[in-house]
């Protein structure tokens, strides 16, 4: 399991502070906590276009962050949440346990590496009189 302090802020945390985050992230998403629990997530298209709407820096990330997001129960399988992904193109996915706490950010990379299988094919035969 990653560690999840870098990727998870606070909603009434400022947008300035959401970028700073993500900036040192590598997922490109923060997932939104209050009481324990995800409220929602935010990235930096959402900053993006709240910005163009009229936010500022000092605005809160309650204002811009995504209040429905795509989330699963931690234990679902790989393909489910490949499946889940793909549905709603999407590329992380929070997984939460029984009391809606955060357990884990999977990403579409690490599911790729999982589900998708590395075959490989190796056509040889003849006499190599093409190679000469």
């Amino acid at each position: 399991m990653r560690d999840l302090a870098s990727g998870v802020i606070e909603r009434d945390a400022t947008i300035g502070e959401a970028l700073r985050r993500l900036e040192s992230n590598s997922a490109q998403i923060l997932v939104v906590i209050e009481d324990g629990k995800v409220a929602g997530t935010v990235t930096d298209g959402d900053i993006r276009r709240s910005l163009l709407r009229g936010a500022t820096l000092d605005s809160h990330v309650a204002q811009v962050m995504k209040t429905t997001p795509i989330i699963a129960s931690a234990g679902t399988d790989a393909k489910a949440l490949l499946a889940l992904m793909r549905k709603h193109d999407i590329r992380h996915i929070p997984l939460i346990d029984a009391k809606g706490s955060l357990v884990d950010l999977v990403q579409l990379n690490d599911l790729m590496d999982e589900v998708t299988p590395s075959t490989a094919f190796i056509m040889a035969g003849g006499f190599g009189k093409r190679l000469r």
